[in-house]
């Protein structure tokens, strides 16, 4: 494992015992002193984000991570299965690693993140965006759909978000993964 201090995003990094990936990251300085770093990352024990501080000179051992695309198959309880998508081997990843399970859906392509000095999948990328049903949803009241009120609507993967008034029942609509936000109706 190498030693650096030049970050980028989805870079795995060793921190407090324990493998993070970065999301973000920003250099500042204050006053007359060395520059800082703002870093924001998950860890792939736990699924947790924190957001926390460096000194610019600061050195982070980074893990070996490959990404290889794999197709959602099924869930058995906490364990969600994935195929590779060449060699069709199949892999279970405990639910834990998963950021964003609750919009998994069969054939939905996602990057399992492979610790390539041990071959254990470290994480799962779900892509940036999903197109999902809406299974359920109150009807919208006339006159509110040109403000910005939201409702809650339940989606084909059992998930509630929050959406505009106009989204009906089967409208299918394009949810971000990252954070269940509503991005828009999909036609």
């Amino acid at each position: 494992m190498a030693f650096t201090n030049e970050l980028e995003k989805g870079l795995a990094i060793k921190h407090n015992n324990d493998i993070y990936i970065v999301l973000d990251f920003q250099s500042f300085q204050k006053g007359r002193g060395g520059s800082n770093l703002w870093v924001k990352i998950r860890s792939l024990n736990t699924g947790k984000i924190i957001e926390t501080n460096f000194a610019g000179d600061n050195k982070f051992e980074t893990v070996p991570v490959e990404r290889h695309p794999h197709e959602y198959l099924y869930a058995d309880g906490d364990i969600y299965h994935f195929m590779h998508k060449q060699t069709f081997d199949q892999v279970g990843v405990n639910g834990s690693m998963i950021s964003g399970k609750e919009f998994l859906i069969e054939g939905l392509e996602c990057s399992l993140m492979i610790d390539t000095s041990t071959d254990a999948v470290m994480g799962v990328d779900l892509p940036m965006t999903v197109n999902l049903l809406v299974t359920y949803s109150e009807p919208g009241i006339k006159g509110d759909t040109a403000t910005n009120a939201l409702k809650s609507a339940t989606v084909e993967t059992g998930a509630t978000i929050k959406v505009p008034m106009f989204v009906n029942e089967g409208d299918k609509i394009k949810i971000k993964t990252d954070t269940g936000d509503y991005v828009e109706r999909v036609k």
